[in-house]
């Protein structure tokens, strides 16, 4: 079909399918032939999806997941995302049953500073005004120990004052926090109310070294100490 008056002559396929797909030469007396490449596109038959390592995983053990996308011609490239950097990793294709297969796994030592990242896998086939890259993500779950901080770790209070030791915590799962004076005392230790330890009025017995500990059940529990020292007021 064309126009020979214009020297346009095309060649139209209707409802093309994969056998159409190849390299098509056009020649025409005293011309040199040209050849046009037809690439015919299936869509992907869904999302890419993720699979390996479900739920918390402890910091400092290894993650495994991958990717596989099914279905589709061209088969989608597959590629890992931490947030919006790319991730090199290694990917496999072959030819499965009812279409194309591609996997790309990857695997990495997991600290704490990997709780709540977000990981993509992007399918693209390459053609994205015929089909747009298709997307899965996973947010990790890392549990690490208890640590603590104690911003101040030495009080000096005056007799008959109140006194509030605090300690800062961070964990994941979150930590239950405990108090208790270094030394056997009979004394009432005051209340405890989230990380802090108030004492209403001190006397020179809650002099001391005080420990907080914090535990959430991924070991070693952390702890930290704080110093009271109560000042007597001169007669």
């Amino acid at each position: 079909m064309g126009d020979a008056a214009k020297n346009e002559f095309h060649l139209k396929i209707r409802r093309a399918t994969r056998d159409d797909e190849g390299i098509y030469r056009c020649s025409t007396l005293g011309l040199e032939p040209v050849d046009a490449t037809l690439t015919v596109v299936v869509p992907a038959a869904g999302p890419p999806m993720i699979t390996g390592d479900e739920g918390p995983i402890m910091a400092g053990r290894q993650l495994r997941l991958s990717c596989s996308s099914r279905g589709g011609h061209p088969a989608p490239h597959l590629t890992w995302y931490n947030g919006t950097d790319r991730i090199e990793a290694p990917q496999r294709a072959d030819d499965g049953v009812g279409g194309d297969v591609t996997s790309q796994s990857i695997s990495a030592r997991i600290t704490k500073w990997d709780n709540g990242v977000n990981l993509t896998c992007v399918a693209d086939q390459g053609f994205p005004t015929l089909t747009p890259a298709l997307t899965a993500s996973t947010i990790l779950a890392v549990h690490y120990p208890a640590e603590v901080m104690v911003p101040r770790p030495s009080l000096h209070v005056l007799v008959g004052s109140p006194a509030n030791l605090t300690c800062l915590t961070e964990g994941n799962p979150a930590a239950t926090i405990a108090w208790r004076k270094m030394v056997d005392s009979t004394q009432d230790q005051g209340s405890m109310s989230g990380s802090s330890l108030y004492i209403p009025k001190v006397s020179k017995d809650d002099a001391g070294v005080y420990q907080c500990s914090a535990d959430n059940g991924v070991p070693p529990a952390g702890v930290g100490t704080v110093s009271l020292d109560v000042l007597l007021i001169a007669d």
